[in-house]
C-alpha cells in the first residue's frame, strides 16, 4: 500500500511540474503582436481600431482634408493624434457614434477657427444629441 501511495505521489508531482512549466509563455507572442501594431503606419492602425471595418481608402481623403483644414501638417504624428481623439470620443458614445461619423460631420460642418480636438468634441456632442 505504501508503494502505491508513493507511486501516485510521484505521478501527481510530475504532472503538476509539467503543468507549471507549461504555463510559462516562452514565445512572447502577445509582445510580438503589440510590437507589430506599433510598427504599422497611422492608417493601418486606424483600420484596426475604427469601428465598421474602415479601409485606408475611406479614411485618408477625409482625415487628410480635415487635418489640413484645421491648419496642421500631414504627418504621422498628427494623423495618430487625430485618430486617438476620434477613438476616445467613440468609446464614450452611448448611441453608437463611430469615428467615421464624427470625421464626416467635421468635414461637412466644421470650422477652421477652432482646433481639431475641439471641433471633434463639438461634432460628437451634436451627433450624440440627435
Amino acid at each position: 500500500m505504501k508503494s502505491k501511495s508513493k507511486y501516485y505521489l510521484i505521478i501527481i508531482v510530475l504532472i503538476a511540474g509539467i503543468i507549471w512549466v507549461g504555463s510559462f509563455n516562452t514565445d512572447n507572442s502577445s509582445d510580438k503582436k503589440v510590437t507589430k501594431v506599433y510598427q504599422k503606419n497611422a492608417y493601418k492602425k486606424m483600420e484596426l481600431a475604427f469601428i465598421g471595418n474602415q479601409k485606408k481608402s475611406d479614411i485618408k481623403p477625409i482625415l487628410d482634408k480635415v487635418i489640413r483644414f484645421h491648419g496642421a501638417e500631414l504627418t504621422e504624428l498628427n494623423r495618430e493624434k487625430s485618430a486617438s481623439v476620434l477613438i476616445s470620443l467613440r468609446k464614450s458614445s452611448k448611441n453608437g457614434i463611430t469615428e467615421m461619423d464624427i470625421l464626416k460631420h467635421i468635414n461637412n460642418n466644421g470650422t477652421e477657427k477652432i482646433s481639431f480636438p475641439d471641433q471633434a468634441a463639438i461634432s460628437f456632442t451634436l451627433l450624440e444629441g440627435k
